[in-house]
């Protein structure tokens, strides 16, 4: 934002850069016990499972993605398969175009020009499989009211 570049360490554990008698937060902990989740969650689900989830976000994103190419204005920029994200251009600004989504009730994906110079009309659009069919169709219906 305002022209400055930010960055941030993803995959470290603030602490690895502090002291030890000087840290002044759990943040180590807190990352142990969303990998013990992960790790339960993986476990319960299984080999066919995680394959079954993986299928479901592959569907899901492609159903979107060609129900959203059928839309005048809009531009689907990865047209070969993606496995649940894709981004989109839209003839709005993207930070226009996701306002007007939320305040029809849908988060809807991340403005790009936020992150990347020269991408002031594309959103990147995510699909998992905690979403219904009816729930990306009344976001095809929306993004239609808008554009």
């Amino acid at each position: 934002k305002n022209n400055k570049k930010m960055f941030v360490l993803t995959m470290q554990a603030r602490e690895q850069h502090i002291r030890r008698h000087r840290a002044t937060s759990n943040i180590c902990t807190n990352q142990n016990l969303l990998a013990l989740r992960a790790t339960i969650f993986l476990s319960l689900l299984g080999k066919e499972g995680l394959k079954n989830i993986a299928q479901l976000n592959y569907n899901k994103a492609e159903y979107l993605k060609n129900e959203l190419a059928q839309i005048k204005g809009l531009e689907i920029l990865n047209t070969t398969a993606t496995f649940n994200e894709f981004v989109v251009k839209t003839p709005l600004p993207s930070d226009q175009f996701l306002q007007a989504l939320y305040e029809k009730g849908f988060y809807a994906g991340i403005d790009l020009s936020k992150v990347y110079d020269g991408f002031e009309q594309k959103v990147l659009i995510s699909v998992t499989e905690k979403r219904t069919r009816q729930e990306l169709d009344a976001l095809t219906q929306a993004v239609r009211e808008i554009l």
